[in-house]
């Protein structure tokens, strides 16, 4: 029984290893990305381009906020402008 116990913690301290890796991992690509906008907008099309090689069916359109954010802007100045008219 206790071999088994210690395969446990074994098994929790590699995990802990692995996790602990990857958060490493994911934080240093996303400061990469916040330094070069482009990279994101690339890595947007590469999913993109998977997601129609694997389900050519699928039409996936991926609109980033700051353009529904505008969208909305420009709405609500519009109706202002022609009296509520849009």
């Amino acid at each position: 029984m206790i071999v088994c116990g210690t395969r446990i913690r074994v098994n929790a301290v590699l995990w802990y290893r692995i996790v602990d890796t990857a958060k490493s991992v994911i934080a240093a690509a996303a400061a990469q990305m916040a330094e070069n906008p482009a990279a994101l907008e690339l890595r947007r099309m590469q999913m993109l381009a998977e997601i129609g090689a694997e389900n050519n069916s699928t039409t996936v359109l991926m609109i980033p906020s700051d353009f529904v954010a505008l969208s909305k802007s420009l709405t609500e100045y519009l109706r202002d402008r022609t009296g509520g008219k849009l």
